[in-house]
C-alpha cells in the first residue's frame, strides 16, 4: 500500500521533512533544521531533493522508440496499490494494468539517490530512504535516520516485522547525511536578508567557518532487499516517527485501525493513525519515547566517561 498523510510540525515549528510517490517507488527525507540559524531554509533541500529522486525515475523509465515493455502481472499479484491521485493511479488500481519496463528491474535506488543528490541546487543537508519495487522484490536504501519498515500479517492477521532498517548515526544524533554547503557570502546575503545588520551577520558566519559539516557520499547508503506479497505493508518515515514511537506502538496502532475499520482499511487511513500517535507522543512531557531512551543512555556514557577520567 502506497499513501501518504501531512506532516504534524510540532506547534511553533518549522517542517523539514519532504516525500515523494511513484507507482513504483517512494521516498522520505529530513531536512537539517540548523541550517535556519545560517538563513538557510532547510526544506528547500529535502523537497529538492525528493522531487528529484522522482524525476530521475520518471526520466529513466521514460518510454521511447528503443525500449521493450513487459506487461507485468506479477507487479499487482504481488501488491496491493492504494496510491494518491497526484501519483496518477486510478482508485480502481488493483484491476489496472501497471507496465514494467524493462530497465527498472536494473535501476539502482542508491544510484537513483546520487543522480538526484547531484541535481540539487540549495543548500543545505538531509537524510533520505527510498524503496523500489522490481517485480515481486522490494529493494531499499536509507541514508542516516529516516527509515523503513516492512511489515506482513500471520494466519491470525497480526502484524510482524518482516524487514527494517537500521539507522546510520556518526554520534549521538548525528546521523549521516547527504549535504551541500553554502559558500561564506550566500550565507552572508540570506543572514542580511533576514534582517540582521552586517555587524550581526559576521558574528554568525564567524561561528559558521569553525564548524564541521556531515557530508556523506550516497555510496554509502545501506541496502535492504526481500521478496513482497499481497497484503505486506510497508512504512516510511523520518525521525519524526521512529524518535517517538516504539515499533510495538506502530505494531499496534496497525492492529487497532484494522480492528476498527475492518478489511476495507486504506494505507491512508494507517498511515493517519500512526501519525497521529507519533504527533501525540512528540508533544507529551509524561511519555518515555525511543529518543529519550537513547538520550538517557547517551548521558550515561557520557558520565561514565567523565568518572573514569576523573578517577
Amino acid at each position: 500500500m502506497y499513501s501518504a498523510v501531512n506532516v504534524k510540525p510540532k506547534d511553533g515549528a518549522n517542517c523539514e521533512d519532504a516525500y515523494f510517490l511513484h507507482k513504483l517507488a517512494v521516498g522520505v527525507s529530513d531536512g537539517v533544521g540548523g541550517w535556519s540559524n545560517y538563513g538557510i531554509t532547510a526544506a528547500n533541500f529535502s523537497e529538492s531533493l525528493m522531487e528529484n529522486c522522482k524525476k530521475v525515475i520518471e526520466q529513466t523509465l521514460k518510454p521511447d522508440s528503443s525500449s521493450n515493455k513487459v506487461n507485468s502481472s506479477s507487479i499487482q499479484d504481488s501488491i496491493l496499490f492504494d496510491v494518491d491521485a497526484e501519483c496518477n493511479v486510478s482508485d480502481d488500481s488493483k484491476t489496472s494494468e501497471v507496465c514494467h519496463d524493462s530497465r527498472i528491474l536494473t535501476m539502482d535506488p542508491v544510484c537513483v539517490i546520487s543522480r538526484a543528490f547531484k541535481q540539487v541546487e540549495d543548500s543545505g543537508s538531509a537524510t533520505a530512504i527510498i524503496c523500489m519495487l522490481k517485480k515481486d522484490e522490494l529493494i531499499c536504501t536509507n541514508i542516516g535516520d529516516s527509515g523503513f519498515k516492512l511489515i506482513r500479517f500471520d494466519e491470525n492477521n497480526q502484524p510482524f516485522i518482516l524487514m527494517e532498517s537500521e539507522e546510520q548515526q556518526h554520534d549521538f544524533n548525528t546521523p549521516y547525511q547527504l549535504c551541500k554547503l553554502p559558500t561564506v557570502k550566500c550565507v552572508q546575503e540570506k543572514l542580511i536578508q533576514s534582517g540582521l545588520s552586517e555587524i550581526q551577520a559576521q558574528g554568525v558566519i564567524s561561528k559558521f567557518k569553525t564548524l564541521a559539516f556531515c557530508q556523506d557520499e550516497p555510496e554509502t547508503a545501506k541496502l535492504y532487499q526481500t521478496r513482497i506479497q499481497e497484503g505486506d505493508l510497508l512504512i516510511l518515515g523520518s525521525d519524526g516517527l521512529f524518535d517517538n514511537l516504539f515499533t510495538s506502538e506502530i505494531l499496534d496502532t496497525i492492529r487497532t485501525t484494522i480492528k476498527d475499520r475492518g478489511k476495507e482499511v486504506s494505507a491512508r487511513e494507517i498511515a493517519s493513525a500512526i501519525a497521529d500517535r507519533a504527533y501525540r507522543r512528540s508533544i507529551s512531557s509524561s511519555e518515555s519515547s525511543p529518543f529519550s531512551i537513547k538520550y538517557g543512555n547517551f548521558i550515561k556514557a557520557k558520565l561514565s566517561v567523565f568518572l573514569i577520567k576523573s578517577n
